[in-house]
């Protein structure tokens, strides 16, 4: 008798674990952009390869690869495509840095490089939201 009792206990607390992680899947905050600026100090094209914040929530960096990454322009304002966040759906994102690539002086794309850190006035996450504030959004410029 103990042990059916046991087996059923241990049964349902693996059914509440995996409705959790199933959980997880819903806190999608669903199609994000982010507005950037290059006015980096080589004047030239800047690769957006990803974004990372903090995770309030949680108290987790996350680095987001973008799906595909794309050239902004030297002095041009640029959005990132629409990216779905995982588990961050009504959660606050601090700490928000844009990771990118610069072309060198012997035409090769630079390492990763991450900027540095933007606060934003609306931290929750919430679908459709693009962050970084009209009409320059993040500059990716001087330091």
């Amino acid at each position: 008798m103990k042990s059916s009792k046991l087996i059923a206990a241990v049964i349902g607390t693996v059914l509440a674990g995996g409705s959790t992680l199933s959980l997880a899947d819903n806190d999608l905050c669903r199609e994000i952009q982010f507005r950037i600026t290059n006015q980096h100090p080589t004047s030239k094209p800047i690769t957006i390869v990803a974004v990372k914040y903090l995770n309030v929530a949680n108290n987790k960096d996350v680095t987001v690869d973008l799906a595909r990454p794309f050239a902004c322009e030297f002095g041009k304002t640029c959005l990132t495509r629409k990216e779905d966040l995982r588990d961050i759906e009504g959660t606050a994102m601090k700490h928000i840095r844009i990771v990118y690539s610069y072309v060198e002086r012997d035409g090769d794309l630079s390492d990763k490089v991450v900027s540095r850190e933007y606060e934003v006035d609306d931290k929750d996450c919430r679908a459709d939201r693009i962050y970084g504030k009209k009409p320059l959004g993040f500059v990716i410029g001087p330091v």
